[in-house]
């Protein structure tokens, strides 16, 4: 079964040994650049914790980006708000998105049980097409399978990389805005990432 909610609590959560490039972990792959440096210095800078929600259970639809969240999916983002995410309060007035209906209805119940008063912004760079059969060649030879048999094929790194980079160049420029807090506040981050 999948986790619904993955925390990275402090910018020591990027970094798990010391390395000249930080690195950002995607799934089990871990992947450096300078999208995941960005986003361990604004974390340590503005000391927010970064909450990362992946959305719900879904329907089945041809085109992936308009999957839609089932009963259970509605279910576990309300479970989510009530037993971990009051925890994460107060949050930032701001919360990231992807554009894919799933994702933002999680965001939508999660923050209503959860926060209120959170601005949610979408954001076309937080869904993860490449990992979908029409998004490289890689997938389309590939179709769905887990994240870890993408990333013993080794040709996917560079794809799913690029992806982690955008990501978290997204979420860093967000927190930049922020500036530093009077208080630790947890930025809501959500989106698609594959978990056991």
């Amino acid at each position: 079964s999948s986790r619904l909610l993955l925390t990275l609590k402090t910018a020591a959560a990027l970094l798990p040994r010391r390395t000249q490039r930080r690195t950002l972990f995607y799934g089990w792959g871990g992947f450096q650049g300078e999208g995941a440096s960005a986003l361990a210095d604004a974390v340590k800078a503005t000391d927010v914790r970064v909450a990362y929600l992946r959305h719900g259970n879904t329907e089945p639809n041809e085109v992936d980006f308009d999957r839609t969240l089932t009963k259970q999916g509605r279910w576990q983002a309300v479970a989510a708000a009530k037993s971990y995410g009051l925890s994460l309060r107060p949050f930032l007035p701001t919360a990231l998105s992807s554009e894919a209906p799933r994702a933002v209805e999680t965001a939508q119940i999660f923050l209503e049980d959860a926060g209120r008063d959170v601005e949610l912004v979408t954001d076309r760079s937080l869904y993860d097409g490449t990992m979908q059969p029409e998004g490289s060649a890689v997938f389309r030879e590939i179709g769905y399978a887990p994240l870890d048999f993408y990333l013993k094929d080794g040709r996917a790194n560079a794809v799913l990389g690029d992806y982690a980079e955008n990501a978290a160049a997204r979420v860093a420029a967000t927190l930049a805005g922020f500036g530093q807090c009077s208080r630790r506040r947890t930025l809501v981050v959500v989106g698609h990432v594959l978990a056991r």
